[in-house]
């Protein structure tokens, strides 16, 4: 998860560059389900799409993840 001394308390989700050495992405596990889908959508588009401006990926993982929750009935699977 992210750390919250570094990118605070209301952050979902970081991609780490794709050019650094070991990229991650963290997603906030403490968020519900439709956050936390939506923040995996925003961060792997980040890492696939690097360049794009933020409001682009923000629209893109917006729709997307309200495609798969709302339409598809899309839910983290029970641990």
């Amino acid at each position: 998860k992210p750390n919250k001394n570094h990118y605070g308390d209301d952050c979902d989700g970081v991609c780490i560059s794709p050019e650094e050495l070991n990229p991650k992405i963290l997603i906030n596990p403490h968020r519900t389900d439709q956050t936390q889908l939506n923040a995996a959508i925003h961060e792997f588009t980040h890492a696939f799409f690097w360049e794009k401006p933020e409001g682009d990926v923000s629209k893109f993982a917006d729709a997307m993840s309200r495609f798969l929750y709302n339409e598809h009935k899309w839910r983290k699977p029970e641990k």
